[in-house]
């Protein structure tokens, strides 16, 4: 069983103030989440805040969840990102993108500290991935694995944000589908 299949029941747990269930899920989750917060915001004490800020609205907003709009995992992950970006925009500290600066981000591996969390599931997301055309692939590892927003990403492949949305939908509809075939075969 994958180590994030019980998400979904530990949110519905989180909803009943149940606080094991929750301290469980930040258990499951915490490495994670820091090494998706940690490269947007590059600042250890921002990143350990927005993850206090992150944790405090995944409690309050349990009940809120629903298997059906998305995986529990992408809900948490999300919530965290999204935090993240609200205090970039409130620090108005940024990185600036460049091209050679996305070139030297952008690999075939995910960095080792992130690759080590990974069980099957993030294997199986990895291989995908790699079968991913290379814009998309690379578009996916910077929105998704970096931490950069539609607007950075249109700004640096120069088009506009709408196709910038439309570019990461169908990648992620891919690689959803990939993944999907993957456990199939398990």
């Amino acid at each position: 069983m994958n180590k994030y299949e019980q998400l979904d029941e530990l949110i519905a747990r989180c909803a009943l103030k149940d606080q094991q269930a929750f301290r469980t899920i930040y258990d499951l989750t915490a490495p994670l989440l820091h090494s998706v917060v940690y490269p947007i915001l590059r600042n250890k004490d921002m990143c350990y805040d927005v993850l206090q800020e992150a944790y405090l609205q995944i409690w309050k907003n349990s009940s809120q969840f629903s298997q059906n709009k998305g995986a529990a995992l992408s809900w948490i992950t999300s919530i965290a990102r999204y935090r993240a970006y609200d205090r970039l925009e409130k620090e108005k500290h940024c990185v600036p993108l460049t091209p050679e600066f996305a070139d030297s981000l952008i690999n075939d591996e995910v960095a080792p500290h992130v690759k080590a969390l990974w069980d099957e599931e993030q294997r199986a997301f990895q291989d995908c991935l790699l079968q991913l055309e290379t814009k998309s692939r690379q578009i996916i590892q910077l929105a998704y694995l970096q931490g950069y927003s539609r607007e950075m990403l249109a700004n640096l492949y120069q088009t506009k944000i709408n196709t910038m949305k439309s570019w990461l939908s169908r990648g992620v509809a891919l690689l959803t589908q990939c993944i999907q075939s993957k456990r199939l075969e398990r």
